[in-house]
């Protein structure tokens, strides 16, 4: 008994360890939670990958001042604090991708698309959509309701395309869970998962 007692806290003791070293490999973060290391490209990305959710924490995602999407990819502030990635091809396109619906302001403003033809769409010649309306590459209106329905609506089947539809629909923002770090690098968190 002695030894499984000795053999146990000695696994404890690893693994609590191992939650504080560094990832093997450069350019990782470990998740304080489960010692999991996921590439820094998925902190602050809007999806939760550490079991608490530290990857995604209100404080490590204000307090850094990292590129949280790719290259000048748009991003959305979500109301909770997180952010989402979108598409350029998402902006003004009658669609709300957003939830405070930023990605379809100011899109006088926004330069014509340069389709794969390389013919420019005039903006100014094309019908405004409703917000409830999706915007074809061609310039006419569908519903929001027949995009990525596996039935092309457009005349030019945008609304099927494999750069909209692919991406996975978004998931729900988890409950914040808060965290602090102290002087001495000390965490506290008000998470109860493990």
């Amino acid at each position: 008994i002695l030894v499984l007692l000795v053999i146990g806290i000695l696994g404890r003791f690893a693994t609590a360890s191992n939650r504080t070293e560094p990832c093997p490999a450069e350019g990782e973060f470990r998740c304080r939670s489960s010692g999991r290391c996921i590439p820094v490209l998925w902190l602050c990305d809007g999806a939760r990958d550490c079991a608490e959710g530290e990857d995604e924490s209100e404080w490590r995602c204000h307090r850094h001042n990292h590129t949280r999407c790719a290259g000048d990819q748009p991003e959305c502030n979500m109301p909770d604090g997180t952010f989402r990635c979108i598409l350029h091809q998402w902006l003004c396109d009658g669609h709300e991708d957003c939830e405070n619906g930023s990605d379809e302001r100011d899109c006088d403003n926004k330069p014509p698309d340069l389709p794969s033809s390389g013919h420019v769409l005039d903006h100014s010649v094309s019908p405004k959509c409703s917000l409830s309306e999706f915007r074809c590459a061609g310039g006419s209106c569908i519903s929001r309701d027949l995009v990525c329905d596996d039935a092309p609506n457009c005349p030019d089947g945008s609304d099927e395309s494999e750069d909209r539809c692919a991406t996975p629909p978004r998931m729900p923002a988890p409950e914040p869970a808060f965290e602090t770090v102290d002087e001495a690098g000390n965490w506290t968190s008000n998470s109860t998962m493990d």
